[in-house]
């Protein structure tokens, strides 16, 4: 599991839109200890909406970039859908995947470059990751390392987080979509204009109280409720 203290993880300025209405949303206990979040606790705040434009969950991991004989291990991230979109970010080429569960990957532009010479013909190429094949859709802009930019590895590509089976083998046998206990996502989330960190922090603390009975009695015994920072 990738467990995330997001206060103890170093965040330069974001190269996206209007990086001062993204937050970061994630849980704290009553004994004070952080923790991120599991993919259920995202569509849960998700569906909630409200005082958000938009939400994104992404996990960085390894993954197995399959090439014949020259298999090569890179930084990968599976992602939400919305990711790039809440981000406000615009590809280098091509587009962003629309789907949970799509067969796409995005490439990091450095990864373009490296790989592939930036050549404009990588779009609808085949790419082998894990036991899965996905096609290239999109280059992220240059510059863009992800959200958490001193967490290892900047990623390489991204991944719809429903294809996770086929991109991480090693979770095949895990219901990460549904499973409230892997709290291993981080989040997140897009203000809506007009909207103060601390009125996004009351809309959770509310549905900390609603998400209680979901989450079962160790959410509920050892005092755990949603939150939420601004990005330095």
């Amino acid at each position: 599991s990738i467990f995330g203290f997001i206060h103890a993880i170093l965040l330069r300025p974001l190269p996206v839109r209007e990086p001062d209405r993204i937050v970061t949303v994630y849980q704290r206990c009553s004994k004070g200890w952080l923790s991120s979040n599991s993919y259920a606790d995202y569509t849960f705040y998700r569906d909630h909406g409200g005082v958000f434009a938009g939400m994104a969950a992404y996990l960085r991991l390894p993954m197995l970039l399959r090439s014949g004989d020259a298999d090569e291990k890179v930084s990968g991230e599976l992602v939400s859908s919305d990711y790039f979109s809440v981000l406000g970010l615009s590809p280098a080429i091509g587009h962003w995947f629309s789907q949970e569960d799509e067969p796409a990957a995005v490439l990091s532009y450095d990864c373009w470059q490296r790989r592939f010479g930036g050549a404009p013909a990588i779009l609808g190429k085949r790419l082998a990751v894990g036991t899965g094949v996905f096609a290239i859709s999109g280059v992220a802009p240059r510059g863009f390392r992800g959200l958490v930019l001193d967490w290892g590895d900047p990623p390489d590509l991204w991944i719809p987080v429903g294809r996770y089976r086929q991109a991480v083998p090693a979770f095949r046998d895990i219901d990460v979509l549904h499973n409230w206990g892997m709290q291993s996502f981080l989040v997140a989330g897009r203000l809506r204009p007009g909207i103060s960190l601390e009125r996004a922090q009351a809309a959770l603390a509310v549905w900390s109280s609603q998400a209680a009975p979901l989450r079962g009695a160790a959410f509920r015994d050892q005092g755990w409720r949603f939150t939420a920072e601004a990005y330095p």
